[in-house]
C-alpha cells in the first residue's frame, strides 16, 4: 500500500471509480469520509487467502483472548477457594457477608458491563488498550486483598473488582462478531467464555430476542452460583480434607467444562442453526446433577460427586446463546445495547444466587 501513497499530501482527496470522494489521512491511514458506494470491481478473496487470513486472526486473537477470560475465571472462583483455607474465620464473616461477598462482585459487574459497553462503542479503535489497562487495574485490585481485614475492606475490593473485569463478557462478544464469520463465531466464542443511532439502541430493546437471551442468562447464572462460590463446601461437606478438595472440586471439573466448550461448539460450527437446540441438549445434565445433589443420601459420596460433575456443562448453554446474540444483531450500536443487557442479566442472577446460602445453612447443600 505505501507504494501507492508516497505522492500524496498528508491530507489528499481521491476520487474512487465510482466518483465518490473519499478523503486519506496519510498520517494515520484513516479516510475521513466513508461512505464509498458502487466501486465497480469488487475484491475477490481467494479460499486459500481467505483460511491463512483467519489462521493468522486465530493465532493472534484467541490466545490473548483465552489468557484474559482465564485470568478473569480465577478471580471470579478465588473466594471459593478462600472460604475452606480459613477467609471467613479470619475476617469474623457470620450471617449472610459471605454470601453479600459474592453477590457485590456481580453488582460492579453489572454497572461495568453496561459502562464498558458505551466506551468501547464510542470509542471502538482503543478496545486493546481498554482491555489491556483493565487487566492492569484488576490484577492490582486483587493484589489488595490480603490487606483487608475488616467486612467493609473486602465488599469495596470485591465490588471494584467486578467493575474492572466485566469489560470480558460484552466486549469479547463484540470483538468476536467483528473478527469472525458467523458459522466461526460459535467455536471462537467458547474458546475465550461516535453518535449513537438511537434507532438501532430502542431496536435492541423492543426485540424479542433481548428479552430472551436476558432471562436466560439470569436463569442460567443463578442456579450455577454454587460453582463459582460454594463448590470447594460442597465437596468439603462429603468428608474429603482441604487439600483433597481443592484438587477434586478443580481438575475434573475444569476438565469436564473445557471438554463440554471444545465438542459442543464444534459441532456448532459442523451444522447450521442447531445452537438454540444445542443450548437446550446442555442443560439436561446440570438437572441431572443437581437433582442427585439434592436427593442422594450423604451416604452415597460417590453418586452425589458424580452429580456435582455433571453439573459444570451449565454455562455451555450461556457460551451457545452468547454466539447467537453476536450473529443475530446487526448494527454495531444494537449489538453493543443487546450485550450489555444481556450480561446485565448474567450479573443479576449471580447476584440473586448467593442469597440462598447463609451462614446458618453451611454444613447443608445449598440448593436444598
Amino acid at each position: 500500500m505505501s507504494d501507492h501513497v508516497h505522492d500524496h499530501q498528508p491530507h489528499a482527496k481521491d476520487k474512487d471509480r465510482s466518483g465518490s470522494h473519499v478523503e486519506i489521512d496519510i498520517a494515520t491511514g484513516q479516510t475521513s469520509n466513508m461512505k464509498v458506494y458502487g466501486l465497480s470491481e469488487p475484491i475477490n478473496i481467494s479460499e486459500e487467502e481467505n483460511k491463512q487470513v483467519k489462521r493468522k486472526i486465530d493465532r493472534i486473537m484467541l490466545p490473548l483472548m483465552g489468557l484474559c477470560y482465564v485470568f478473569s475465571f480465577l478471580d471470579k472462583t478465588l473466594l471459593n477457594y478462600a472460604s475452606i483455607f480459613g477467609i471467613m474465620e479470619a475476617l469474623k464473616l457470620g450471617g449472610t457477608d459471605y454470601s453479600w461477598l459474592g453477590s457485590i462482585f456481580y453488582i460492579g459487574y453489572m454497572f461495568g458491563s453496561m459502562m464498558w459497553s458505551k466506551i468501547v462503542h464510542r470509542w471502538p479503535q482503543h478496545v486493546g488498550k481498554f482491555v489491556s489497562g483493565a487487566v492492569c487495574i484488576w490484577s492490582a485490585i486483587v493484589l489488595l486483598t490480603p490487606l483487608c481485614f475488616k467486612f467493609a475492606g473486602i465488599m469495596t475490593v470485591r465490588f471494584f473488582l467486578g467493575l474492572m473485569e466485566s469489560i470480558i463478557g460484552p466486549v469479547f462478544v463484540i470483538i468476536t462478531s467483528n473478527w469472525w464469520t458467523r458459522p466461526e463465531q460459535a467455536f471462537r466464542t467458547a474458546f475465550w467464555l461516535g453518535g449513537t443511532p438511537w434507532d438501532q439502541f430502542w431496536e435492541a430493546l423492543r426485540d424479542p430476542q433481548t428479552a430472551f437471551f436476558f432471562v436466560t442468562a439470569m436463569g442460567n447464572t443463578m442456579s450455577s452460583t454454587f460453582a463459582s462460590q460454594f463448590s470447594s463446601q460442597i465437596v468439603k461437606g462429603f468428608g474429603f480434607s482441604t487439600l483433597a478438595t481443592t484438587m477434586i472440586s478443580t481438575c475434573p471439573a475444569a476438565a469436564i467444562q473445557l471438554g463440554s466448550f471444545l465438542f459442543f461448539s464444534w459441532l456448532a460450527s459442523r451444522r447450521e442453526n442447531i445452537r438454540l437446540l444445542l443450548s437446550m441438549v446442555v442443560s439436561v445434565p446440570p438437572l441431572i446433577g443437581a437433582s442427585l445433589l439434592h436427593a442422594l443420601p450423604s451416604s452415597n459420596r460417590a453418586g452425589r460427586l458424580a452429580g456435582y460433575y455433571l453439573t459444570y456443562t451449565h454455562s455451555m448453554s450461556f457460551t451457545l446463546n452468547a454466539g447467537l446474540m453476536a450473529s443475530n444483531y446487526a448494527g454495531n450500536t444494537k449489538k453493543s445495547t443487546a450485550s450489555a443487557i444481556v450480561f446485565a442479566g448474567w450479573a443479576a442472577g449471580l447476584i440473586a444466587g448467593p442469597r440462598e446460602y447463609t451462614q446458618e445453612t453451611e454444613n447443608k447443600n445449598p440448593i436444598n
